[in-house]
């Protein structure tokens, strides 16, 4: 297992995409994403609220371009 920030977790609407949008909360300034990956397990992310995605919906799931992503040994 690895830990990923939520914000480093990029969405795109995708009718075939491999990930499903299982929950959403509005925060207020964004919504948090929980997403069940192609082999089940779950990812969370942080979209901006511009980003209004369905539970339900079919979406691909990558790490957000750019972003340098920390390690812990």
């Amino acid at each position: 297992h690895i830990g990923v920030r939520p914000d480093d977790v990029q969405l795109s609407p995708d009718p075939q995409g491999s990930s499903r949008i299982v929950s959403r909360r509005f925060t207020g300034i964004a919504f948090i994403y929980t997403v069940q990956l192609a082999y089940g397990s779950i990812v969370h992310s942080w979209q901006s609220n511009l980003v209004n995605l369905p539970v339900g919906a079919q979406v691909n799931a990558g790490i957000r371009p750019g972003h340098q992503l920390i390690c812990f040994p």
